[in-house]
């Protein structure tokens, strides 16, 4: 019962090998041996249940079970390595009298598991050292580590040592070899190795799909799941999860539908990881109260359950919420990672609260981060949000190893505060200490140069992006470009720049150099601009209303009276304001 419990990897079934073991020994008097302790030790490896592994090495230890046992010692290496605690897996390891071939892959698979692929090589070379040939899984293994490393050479080269071994590959290891070329951006090469398979197996079919995710192509992701069921394998979790994002990345929330009714039919919905990926999807459509409902069902919150729930909030502006949820972590007392702070400073620049954003600084330097370049960048941007454009200097300044992202952040906030020499200067400083700006960099600086009136500056900055960084100039830098020289009344020029803008992206820059030719009375351009507009949205009555007023204001009563004639044949009408206030009341 208790392996068949450990065997089911599903989150309650994994508990419940525990509660069985109890009743084991409270009941019948039995006390568990190695085989049960081994189930056990998977069972807390399956769901990270840190607490409960540690306490069966405290039993293997009080009853001498421990001892010279190469199985239950891999078993406990594999448990550490899979709750993070990769410490306690090598102090076991280094303590083992006779070492196996499961045991040095437990360890390479340990560095694998908590991103220390460089780890894992490591201990290969201590392999080769002391004369164990590697097998399959160890391959399998490594194969992992340059995925993740995106070493290509090293991959294609044990890919070689395997075709000149001649060695016969099983599906771990095929499986592993693309998930390697996947990784390294080789999705094409991962799927010729895959199309050769006679008869792939659910996991494999798994890292296709992951393999097209990571490469942009949610569609094909889509198709392989497709090919896959029509190939008689059933979806497992991870194929789930897979899906999910498939209908997050292509925007279709009817696909999340389905998915997630599959999961009510099938009942796997108390898979906490499953749950966590509804949260995540539901919030990306907006749909925060399905989102909701899902996270109060979840029995065992995990801190990704907690931090999906206060992104979906943030992401929408339900920053009170976001808050809320995060007060009720430390009641579950639970320790926030980054992306949990990240986006709790996302709800707080929102709420654009500074009082909040201090005690976010305060619990990060009580818990030694304020070395995370990641949770740095995100509170210089909450404190110029929050309006404290001082803490987001001095923060700046405090941070030794800046990153794009920081100098992209400050930039943007001396920009945000109308400090636009500043901005200049450390953009300058950027580009003397080394760094090279991207598109981000560029939006920030012009939208400063744009609201400081620095025409020139802006201009020369906006020129150099191709000719000087290899930038090509997207919408929004012509958009910040346009608005550059439609502040400063050089209408002809941001017009000439409108043209460089795509039609449908057009009406929203034309709309803006229409009322900057009512604020500086350029009728010349205004017809221009005016005519072109209405071709594109000949419905929009503000663009007949703001013409005709222009037109009235240079004392054309005619061209104004024919503008207003145009509108009323087409029976528009601007629509007038109200109070919601007033609103209420009446209802």
């Amino acid at each position: 019962m208790v392996t068949g419990y450990a065997a089911a990897q599903v989150s309650d079934c994994c508990y419940e090998a525990f509660e069985v073991v109890k009743l084991m020994r409270y009941e019948d008097g039995l006390e568990p041996n190695r085989v049960t302790l081994v189930s056990l030790l998977q069972a807390a490896a399956n769901v990270g249940a840190y607490k409960e592994g540690r306490a069966v090495h405290g039993y293997a230890v009080r009853r001498s079970i421990d001892s010279f046992d190469e199985i239950l010692e891999t078993s406990l290496m594999d448990m550490y390595s899979k709750c993070g605690d990769l410490r306690m897996s090598k102090l076991i390891f280094d303590r083992m009298s006779k070492r196996c071939i499961g045991s040095w892959n437990a360890l390479i698979a340990a560095h694998v598991q908590i991103g220390q692929p460089l780890g894992a090589f490591e201990i290969f070379q201590r392999m080769l050292q002391e004369d164990i040939l590697p097998d399959m899984i160890t391959l399998a293994n490594l194969l992992s580590s340059c995925g993740d490393l995106k070493f290509l050479r090293q991959g294609k080269s044990i890919h070689g040592y395997l075709i000149r071994r001649q060695v016969q590959l099983d599906l771990v290891a095929t499986t592993a070899l693309i998930e390697m070329y996947c990784k390294c951006n080789r999705t094409n090469q991962g799927r010729i190795l895959f199309d050769e398979i006679e008869a792939q197996d659910v996991i494999m079919f798994n890292v296709m799909v992951s393999g097209y995710l990571q490469a942009g192509f949610p569609d094909k992701a889509l198709k392989t799941v497709c090919q896959m069921i029509e190939a008689g394998r059933k979806p497992n979790p991870a194929t789930i999860l897979n899906l999910l994002s498939v209908a997050a990345d292509l925007r279709e929330i009817r696909i999340g539908k389905k998915v997630h009714a599959y999961v009510v039919r099938q009942g796997i919905g108390s898979n906490v990881d499953i749950a966590n990926q509804l949260i995540s999807m539901y919030g990306k459509f907006g749909r925060i109260e399905m989102a909701r409902q899902i996270f109060n069902r979840i029995t065992r919150k995990d801190l990704f359950s907690w931090t999906s729930m206060i992104t979906s909030y943030a992401q929408h502006g339900y920053a009170s919420d976001a808050l809320m949820v995060f007060r009720l972590i430390h009641e579950e007392r639970l320790q926030p990672d980054l992306v949990t702070l990240v986006s709790l400073l996302q709800a707080i620049s929102s709420l654009g609260c500074l009082t909040l954003a201090k005690e976010v600084h305060g619990h990060i330097y009580r818990n030694r981060l304020e070395k995370e370049i990641l949770i740095l960048n995100s509170l210089l941007t909450t404190y110029a949000k929050c309006g404290s454009l001082g803490m987001a200097e001095c923060l700046f300044k405090s941070i030794v190893k800046k990153s794009q992202i920081s100098w992209n952040a400050m930039i943007s906030a001396f920009g945000m505060h109308g400090k636009c020499l500043e901005a200049i200067d450390l953009f300058n400083q950027m580009l003397k200490e080394g760094f090279q700006p991207d598109d981000i960099t560029f939006t920030s600086i012009l939208s400063a140069c744009s609201h400081g009136g620095y025409v020139e500056e802006g201009w020369r900055i906006f020129q150099s992006m191709a000719e000087k960084h290899s930038v090509t100039p997207n919408t929004e830098h012509y958009s910040c470009a346009i608005d550059l020289f439609s502040r400063s009344g050089r209408l002809e020029e941001a017009y000439s720049l409108v043209q460089h803008l795509p039609p449908r992206e057009r009406i929203s820059a034309l709309d803006a150099l229409l009322s900057s030719c009512r604020v500086y009375g350029n009728v010349e351009v205004a017809d221009i601009v005016g005519k072109e507009l209405l071709d594109l949205d000949p419905d929009n009555s503000g663009t007949y209303i703001l013409l005709a007023n222009i037109y009235s204001e240079a004392g054309k009563w005619d061209a104004a009276a024919r503008i207003r004639e145009i509108a009323k044949t087409k029976s528009l009408a601007r629509q007038p304001g109200y109070s919601m206030i007033e609103s209420a009341s009446v209802q």
